[in-house]
C-alpha cells in the first residue's frame, strides 16, 4: 500500500471517529488539556506544567505518546511523570481537547492551533540546529503552519532578549511568544542553594573536583565524536569525579545491531565514574558539578545559568545558531580535543574561565526569575477561556537574586 493511499484511509478514519465522538459537551467550567509527549526527555517539561495546574478542579488531564519501540524503555518514565489516563495517539487526533500541551515538534496532524489551542513549552533554550533543519530548532521553520502562521497559539520564553531576536527575524513568529520565564529555571535556581546537600547525598566530599559530561545525541554527539578518546581521559582523571549524563535518544538501539552508547556507559566499570540514567532527574547532577564537558546540547544553557565553566567539544559552526546565548557561551568556551589530556583541559578551563561573562550571560537568560508559576499558570488559563484561581504556590522572592555559585 502506498504512502499516499495510507494518509488517505487514516484522514478518511479520522473525519468518521470525529463524527462518532464529537466534541465533548462541556459541563460548566470543565476543560480537557492532554499532554502530547514525544518520548521521555519531553516529560521533564511537561510534567511541571501539569504539577502547576492538577490542583485546578475544573480541568481534566489525558496523556499520548507514540507507540514506538524505540521509546518502549522511556514509557515507565513518562507515565510515571504524567499519572494522568492515556489515550492512544491515533484516537488523540479524532478527539475534541480544550488545550493540548507539547515541548517539543511533531504530530502536525494533531498540535496546531487549528484543532484547538496548543501550548509550547519548549526543551531547552533555543540555539542549537539540527542538521539539515534551517535556523534554531524552537523556533525554525517547524513553528510555523504551511501558510507561515505560528503553529501555536503560545510559545513558552524564558528570555526577553531571546523574545527580541525572534522579531527580529520573524514577526509573525514572534507573536506567539510568551516571555514567562521558565519553571525548570525555577527549579534550577532553587536547587542551587542546596548544592552542599545534593553533593553530599551523591557522596562527594568538600574537597572533590566534579565534573558534568553532558551530551546531545547524533553524529555530533561528542560520545561519537570523542567518545573513545573521553573513556581513556576518565580512567586516567582519577583525582575527579565524573557524571556521564547521555540523551535518552542515545540508549535506543542501534540499526545495525551494535550496542548503544547507553548501553555501553551502563556498563562501563570506574570508581570515579556515575551514569546518569534517563530516568534520574538532571538538576541535582548539574547542581553538584563544579564543571562541565558538553557538545551543543540544549541543557548546556542551564549550565550556564547556575554559572557553571564549561568546555566544549569541537561542534560545527553551522549547527549553533549565530546571535544567540548559545553562541555566547560557545564563543567564551574553550574546545577540547583528543591531542590534549581532558585533566589539563579541565584545570585551565576552571582557572581561567570568564566568570563575569558568563554572569552577564546568566543574566539574560532569564527575564523574570521565580515567577514562571503564576505567569505559565495565567497563560493556561487564558488560552483555556477560564478565570484564574489562586491555586499553586506564589512565586519565590528568593530566587528574584543574584544567584552566586562556588568556582
Amino acid at each position: 500500500m502506498s504512502n499516499v493511499l495510507r494518509t488517505i484511509l487514516r484522514r478518511s478514519a479520522q473525519a468518521i471517529l470525529r463524527r462518532v465522538h464529537p466534541s465533548r459537551v462541556r459541563r460548566g467550567s470543565t476543560r480537557d488539556i492532554l499532554f502530547l509527549c514525544q518520548n521521555g526527555l519531553m516529560s521533564d517539561y511537561l510534567a511541571p506544567v501539569w504539577e502547576l495546574l492538577k490542583g485546578d478542579e475544573r480541568l481534566r488531564f489525558f496523556l499520548t505518546y507514540p507507540r514506538d519501540d524505540r521509546i518502549a524503555h522511556e514509557v515507565p518514565k513518562i507515565e510515571a511523570a504524567l499519572p494522568v489516563p492515556v489515550v492512544r495517539l491515533g484516537l488523540a487526533e479524532c478527539r475534541r481537547f480544550d488545550l493540548i500541551v507539547t515541548a517539543d515538534h511533531g504530530y502536525e496532524g494533531l498540535a496546531t492551533r487549528k484543532n484547538c489551542p496548543v501550548l509550547y513549552t519548549g526543551h531547552g533554550m533555543t540555539g542549537k540546529v539540527v542538521e539539515g533543519e534551517e535556523g534554531d530548532y524552537g523556533y525554525g521553520p517547524r513553528a510555523k503552519l504551511a501558510d507561515g502562521t505560528p503553529r501555536y497559539s503560545a510559545m513558552l520564553e524564558a528570555s526577553e532578549s531571546n523574545r527580541r531576536r525572534v522579531a527580529d527575524r520573524d514577526p509573525v513568529l514572534a507573536s506567539a511568544i510568551r516571555v514567562v520565564g521558565s519553571l525548570q529555571d525555577d527549579r534550577l535556581l532553587a536547587r542551587v542553594r542546596e548544592r552542599d546537600r545534593i553533593r553530599d547525598d551523591f557522596g562527594y566530599g568538600a574537597s572533590d573536583r566534579v565534573v558534568l559530561v553532558q551530551s546531545t545525541w547524533g553524529p555530533h554527539c561528542l560520545f561519537h565524536t570523542v567518545g573513545e578518546k573521553l573513556l581513556d581521559e576518565l580512567a586516567r582523571c582519577t583525582d575527579t569525579k565524573f557524571v556521564l549524563s547521555v540523551h535518552p535518544h542515545e540508549y535506543r538501539p542501534t540499526g545495525d545491531g551494535s550496542p548503544s552508547w547507553g548501553a555501553r556507559l551502563d556498563r562501563l566499570d570506574l570508581p570515579n565514574v556515575r551514569v546518569r540514567e534517563p530516568k534520574e532527574p538532571w538538576i541535582p547532577s548539574l547542581v553538584a558539578a563544579d564543571a562541565v564537558v558538553t557538545d551543543h546540547t540544549s541543557l548546556v544553557i542551564y549550565a550556564a545559568l547556575a554559572h557553571k565553566p564549561t568546555l566544549w567539544t569541537d561542534v560545527p559552526e553551522h549547527l549553533v545558531q549565530e546571535g544567540t546565548a548559545l553562541a555566547r557561551l560557545r564563543s567564551m568556551s574553550p574546545v577540547w580535543t583528543p591531542e590534549t589530556t581532558l585533566a589539563d583541559a579541565l584545570a585551565t578551563t576552571i582557572r581561567d574561565y570568564p566568570y563575569d561573562a558568563l554572569a552577564e550571560l546568566a543574566s539574560e537568560l532569564n527575564s523574570c526569575p521565580g515567577e514562571a508559576a503564576e505567569r505559565v499558570r495565567a497563560v493556561a488559563h487564558e488560552l483555556l477561556g477560564l478565570a484564574p484561581t489562586a491555586t499553586g504556590s506564589p512565586s519565590d522572592p528568593a530566587l528574584k537574586q543574584p544567584l552566586m555559585t562556588s568556582r
